[in-house]
């Protein structure tokens, strides 16, 4: 089956945590399906880069209140994650399982969303999203991202893309340094 990753953020969160839950989302998903991450690349000179996504995964953004209901309506999908706002105020790995624990789903706040499934399906989900941000034509943007692994790779490129690329195209200055 070919699949369809895209990666749904809530519109109001500030670019930084933006690029974070994308980041997050995208090594879960790098995690569960290993094989969208390509093999070793090589340079001229040798040097192997790790593989990156065989697959475009675009960041989309929509109000942070119909993220519930979203992932609600993706339950059919072979791949359904959600970044919550647990995950954000806890303090280890262990204290965000309590929370989540403490819960119901409908008492959840999502911040982020990775949705996978055939084409169709995702499209009839989310195909009418605009892009996650928008950054204005001119805008010199810079931004650091801690990536560990190819599998964070995942959604990091392609969440440039969104970022830097509207309709128009992006015309600014874009600085990216992954470390």
């Amino acid at each position: 089956m070919s699949i369809k990753p895209v990666i749904v953020l809530a519109e109001t969160l500030p670019v930084g945590l933006k690029a974070n839950y994308a980041a997050v989302l995208a090594m879960s998903l790098g995690k569960l399906m290993p094989d969208l991450v390509g093999a070793d690349t090589p340079t001229a000179d040798g040097v192997a880069l790790p593989g990156i996504t065989t697959v475009a995964l675009p960041v989309l953004g929509a109000p942070a209140a119909d993220l519930l209901p979203l992932f609600v309506a993706a339950d059919g999908l072979p791949v359904r994650l959600a970044y919550m706002r647990s995950a954000f105020e806890a303090r280890t790995y262990e204290d965000y399982a309590g929370r989540i624990a403490a819960a119901p789903l409908a008492r959840h706040e999502p911040q982020a969303l990775l949705l996978a499934g055939p084409r169709r399906a995702v499209d009839r989900l989310c195909g009418r999203l605009p892009p996650a941000l928008s950054v204005p034509v001119g805008t010199g943007v810079a931004m650091s991202v801690f990536a560990p692994t190819a599998s964070a790779t995942l959604g990091l490129m392609n969440l440039v893309g969104s970022m830097c690329c509207g309709r128009g195209g992006w015309k600014g200055d874009w600085r990216l340094r992954v470390s």
